[in-house]
């Protein structure tokens, strides 16, 4: 019999789950980028799981990506596989929604990228390996396949996504002054549209806002 504690919690991964599938498919379809419905499903629950990142994911936040990578990469077996897939899940992560704290480290965005597509690679390259050695069914190498091969379209999807998120959930003077700093950093259409719906026309410059 599950407690009250483990009902809250299944009610919010679904919400969580809906709500970022909702606002995935509106980014994916604003920046014009397609992806496969296993890709898609991959990248929701991506999202969901970042809600609450665990301890390898957080490690991307604050060690070079290039020793994480080499690390990744020395390692054998089931865990060198996930340590691949959870490398390119936070850097992919981290490119959309924290764009600008890897520029305060001085790490360019397509270094970033292509750092991620190549844990994605790697990951896909073992599951190749696994399938012509088993016999077995297909373990899906084509999903990371696909993560690697447009993984900067999908970290702009996500950059999308997160001034969504921001456009939603800014609220009063404080917030519209959020908006509007981060539309100078990105020129987001996004939060563009939602300082217009505050009746704010954002100008670059020195003419501030009107």
């Amino acid at each position: 019999m599950k407690d009250d504690g483990e009902d809250l919690r299944v009610a919010t991964e679904v919400s969580l789950d809906g709500f970022f599938r909702e606002a995935l498919s509106v980014a994916l379809v604003e920046r014009k980028v397609a992806a496969t419905p296993p890709t898609e499903h991959y990248l929701v629950a991506l999202l969901a799981d970042f809600a609450h990142p665990d301890e390898l994911a957080q490690e991307t936040f604050e060690r070079p990506l290039s020793v994480l990578l080499a690390e990744a990469l020395n390692l054998t077996g089931r865990e060198r596989f996930d340590r691949l897939r959870t490398l390119g899940d936070a850097v992919l992560y981290t490119s959309g929604f924290f764009l600008e704290h890897l520029k305060n480290r001085g790490v360019r965005l397509g270094y970033v990228s292509s750092l991620g597509a190549r844990a994605y690679d790697g990951a896909a390259s073992m599951l190749r390996k696994a399938d012509r050695g088993s016999g077995e069914g297909a373990r899906a190498p084509e999903l990371f396949e696909e993560l690697a091969d447009n993984f900067t379209p999908y970290a702009e999807v996500f950059a999308t996504l997160a001034d969504g998120l921001l456009a939603r959930s800014a609220h009063g003077s404080s917030g519209a002054l959020r908006i509007y700093e981060k539309w100078l950093e990105t020129g987001s259409l996004e939060l563009s549209r939602a300082l217009a719906a505050r009746g704010i026309t954002p100008v670059r410059g020195g003419g501030g806002v009107h």
